[in-house]
């Protein structure tokens, strides 16, 4: 387009690492090929059921939320990767990312993997990291405090500790895992990618769902899909600039003593390590909630830790005493025999 400055980075053949879009080889499935990549035409990351998840993570990046259309699992397992809403900050376990490091797919939740038939032991847990003030008034924290006494206030929609008659906010951000910074295929999270629908302009709207090249408006967070979504949303060529597919971090907390709880790996999920939570077979210990729940099910479909132990005693008991019963009425018999 004439006058658009930023058109030279919109191509493969640019020699320049600087580009506002990819050349490679999978840009396809995120829907970020250059207009002369091997690649394109574009796939769509809506068909290929990519999102960008932003929500309390350093990085947004794509992550996928639906299941392969092969997957001959059941429709829990479905229904817990596409239904999981990422605006429910009191269920933090059915938000949590994994990353298969051999492919660089990362995916919604654990579910979503495993709906897409990838082996648990190739997936890895994205860092979870909660931060708090290290004090409040007099009151000083320190991890084994946090770890105790963190909850969620439904009042306040956040995670924190109620102190003294006070609530003190904290805050939870996902990390990448480390051997995978810049090998994910990142996003903006405010990305603009279709006209309105009072726009008129056929040719505009065309070209705006063609390719990709992305702008980003000036003095802002807003990104669009190229230089065609923003004149079709109203922006002029003077008010964008080139946008090079570095995303800047965001939410990182700094500016006051804090203390920082890290949960690495979904490794206190096992309930046989340190802590041997009593949960039933198909349980896993939450530790935010502190019940035992089905990984990535409802937090309504949670189940007391003491009481589950107590109900598995029950049925343990009766086993014993019922295999017992029948072994001496078959003693009993042979006997009579």
């Amino acid at each position: 387009m004439k006058g658009d400055a930023c058109a030279t980075f919109d191509q493969c053949s640019v020699t320049n690492l600087f580009r506002t879009c990819s050349c490679d080889s999978d840009c396809h499935i995120y829907g970020t090929c250059c207009i002369d990549a091997e690649q394109f035409p574009l796939t769509s990351m809506t068909e290929q059921h990519f999102h960008c998840k932003s929500d309390r993570i350093t990085t947004p990046v794509f992550a996928k939320r639906a299941c392969a259309e092969n997957y001959k699992g059941g429709t829990d397992d479905k229904h817990r990767c596409t239904e999981t809403e990422e605006e429910d900050k009191a269920d933090i376990i059915s938000n949590w990312m994994v990353t298969n490091p051999k492919t660089g797919v990362t995916y919604w939740n654990k579910q979503c993997a495993v709906c897409n038939n990838e082996k648990e032991d190739d997936l890895e847990y994205w860092t979870l990291q909660v931060t708090c003030p290290s004090k409040h008034g007099e009151k000083k924290f320190d991890e084994n405090y946090i770890k105790k006494h963190l909850s969620f206030d439904l009042k306040e929609d956040e995670w924190g500790l109620s102190v003294e008659g006070d609530f003190v906010s904290c805050f939870i951000r996902f990390f990448q895992p480390g051997d995978m910074a810049g090998k994910l295929e990142y996003c903006a999270p405010n990305m603009i990618s279709t006209c309105p629908h009072n726009y008129t302009n056929e040719d505009v709207i065309g070209k705006c769902s063609n390719y990709y090249g992305e702008r980003k408006e000036k003095n802002s967070d807003i990104y669009y899909k190229n230089v065609h979504c923003a004149l079709c949303n109203g922006k002029t060529l003077k008010e964008l600039d080139c946008a090079g597919r570095n995303y800047r971090p965001i939410g990182l907390i700094s500016g006051y003593d804090i203390i920082r709880v890290t949960f690495g790996s979904g490794r206190w999920l096992n309930k046989e390590g340190v802590e041997k939570y009593k949960c039933s077979k198909t349980f896993n210990y939450d530790p935010f909630h502190k019940r035992c729940r089905r990984l990535h099910g409802s937090l309504s479909n949670m189940e007391d830790k003491t009481t589950n132990a107590a109900q598995t005693l029950a049925v343990q008991a009766f086993i014993f005493i019922s295999v017992f019963f029948i072994n001496n009425i078959f003693l009993y018999f042979s006997l009579l025999m």
